[in-house]
């Protein structure tokens, strides 16, 4: 069982972090002929596109992403729920807004991974390679935003690890509200 779990859990996490980046990707306004792009482009355009023909009204490429990724925590929730013979399906609302906390979450370890694969690129010395290019462009939306808080001390910007700080801190508190069930989101 802890196998099925395993599986169940990381590959919806995989597909619905694949649209959460598409939204990030477009959101930071990136080079569509960057190879990771594509590849991120093409994983999610075929559940788009079905998703664009049985509701015509929803264009926007954020929202429908933002809505599938939602569909695949639910769908996780349901199946780890179902695998561990837990009784916390009681109530659907409960499990929309576990789904949405557990959305929330998926979020904040993109965030986290992308601005750790940063921090750690620009403490070596070494030559712009596209998939540096990639981190350094998505981390820049992120850093932009905090910039305006946190001065630079000597002409070193920490808002990278302010980020990475609120972000454990978000952990923390998740951990403290919702005990295992953290763990299972």
């Amino acid at each position: 069982m802890l196998t099925l779990n395993f599986l169940v859990k990381n590959i919806i996490d995989f597909c619905a972090i694949s649209f959460l980046l598409r939204i990030w990707i477009e959101w930071a306004l990136f080079d569509f002929e960057h190879p990771f792009v594509i590849f991120i482009k093409r994983v999610t355009q075929l559940p788009i596109n079905i998703f664009k023909k049985i509701i015509p009204s929803i264009n926007s490429i954020y929202s429908i992403s933002l809505f599938l990724a939602f569909i695949l925590m639910i769908i996780k929730f349901l199946l780890i729920s179902y695998i561990q013979n837990t009784s916390l399906i009681t109530n659907f609302s409960i499990t929309i807004l576990l789904s949405l906390i557990s959305l929330i979450k998926i979020s904040n370890y993109l965030i986290f991974w992308i601005i750790s694969m940063f921090i750690l690129m620009n403490c070596f010395q070494q030559k712009s390679t596209l998939f540096k290019k990639f981190v350094t462009q998505l981390s820049n939306k992120i850093i932009e935003i905090i910039k305006f808080l946190i001065p630079n001390i000597k002409n070193i910007n920490y808002s990278s690890v302010f980020i990475i700080l609120i972000l454990y801190l978000i952990n923390y508190i998740g951990i403290d509200f919702f005990g295992n069930v953290w763990f299972m989101l």
